[in-house]
């Protein structure tokens, strides 16, 4: 008789526990989701750091590439006006060790031409002068000295050599 109204009251008591149970259990689900939700929007602040980290990591590449560019474009115009500045100084020396070899070829010529001129002269046949001959003494009679040219030279009493100053 009462045992059906026992029934009916544990009934209702594991109910109450069921229940409180299923309370205690969904805060616990209620709480355990609120700490993956924190864990995951943690994720998602990190990821979105990554993001900019590697945004920011980017831009400063291509800023440092856009610089070295622009730096191997200043060293490469330099060494252009380098080298035609060593080109033209080039041409520079070179027009005037031109112009100082031509100067000593001209020199060295005009030696060379001299030299050969005065050889050729000197391997020439010289035609030679006559030389002076010398007549053996003739006696002669007293009176004047004279040349073969017959020339008078002074007095008997003035012989010697002809020295007319």
């Amino acid at each position: 008789m009462c045992s059906g109204g026992d029934s009916g009251k544990e009934k209702r008591k594991q109910e109450k526990e069921a229940r409180q149970a299923q309370k205690a259990a969904d805060r616990e689900a209620a709480r355990k989701q609120a700490a993956l939700d924190r864990l995951a929007e943690q994720r998602r602040n990190v990821a979105a750091q990554q993001v900019q980290r590697q945004q920011q990591l980017r831009a400063q590449a291509q800023a440092t590439q856009a610089k070295q560019r622009a730096e191997v474009s200043r060293l490469e115009i330099q060494q252009a006006e380098r080298l035609a500045s060593m080109k033209s100084a080039s041409q520079a020396e070179q027009a005037a060790i031109a112009a100082a070899t031509a100067q000593k070829v001209a020199g060295i010529e005009a030696a060379g031409g001299a030299a050969a001129t005065s050889l050729r002269v000197l391997g020439q046949r010289q035609p030679k002068a006559p030389t002076a001959v010398q007549t053996r003494k003739q006696d002669r009679g007293k009176g004047a000295a004279s040349t073969s040219a017959n020339v008078a030279r002074g007095s008997a009493a003035s012989k010697g050599p002809n020295l007319s100053i």
